[in-house]
């Protein structure tokens, strides 16, 4: 959070956070953070799945946004928040596929993109994975 407060500073950008922890500015982010609250507040199971959507989410927007900047201080913290993006979705996978005997599914991403996240395990200083593993195809629930 200091790092992107930081580059929203350094480069003038408007803060989608209002004062609050759980207030924006933009009411699509509003709406998504307020129905997500809802659903992770009725189990742990639902709790898993909005963490993993969350990342999804996370994962997918910084994608794009990385294919938007050559900013090199920009490209850095996007890269790192991805790495840590990448790990917390294995680990809410991981978490739900315990808790509750199903297989995760992806709920934003592609199978694919969610294939190669979950099967690999070791990210390069690019965000890029080294080594992977086989956890084969996801089924199950949405």
């Amino acid at each position: 959070m200091d790092a992107v407060k930081t580059l929203i500073d350094r480069y003038g950008l408007e803060n989608p956070m209002l004062g609050e922890v759980g207030e924006f500015t933009n009411q699509d982010l509003q709406s998504l953070y307020d129905d997500l609250i809802i659903k992770g507040s009725q189990s742990i199971s639902e709790a898993l799945l909005v963490g993993g959507a969350i990342e999804e989410i996370d994962i997918l927007d910084l994608q794009a946004s990385l294919k938007e900047t050559s900013n090199p201080d920009v490209t850095r913290v996007f890269e790192s928040l991805l790495r840590g993006s990448y790990s917390h979705l294995r680990a809410f996978v991981n978490n739900f596929n315990r808790q509750t005997a199903e297989t995760y599914e992806p709920q934003y991403m592609t199978q694919n993109a969610f294939d190669e996240i979950a099967g690999q395990s070791n990210a390069n200083a690019n965000g890029r994975f080294q080594n992977s593993s086989t956890m084969g195809r996801r089924g199950g629930r949405r």
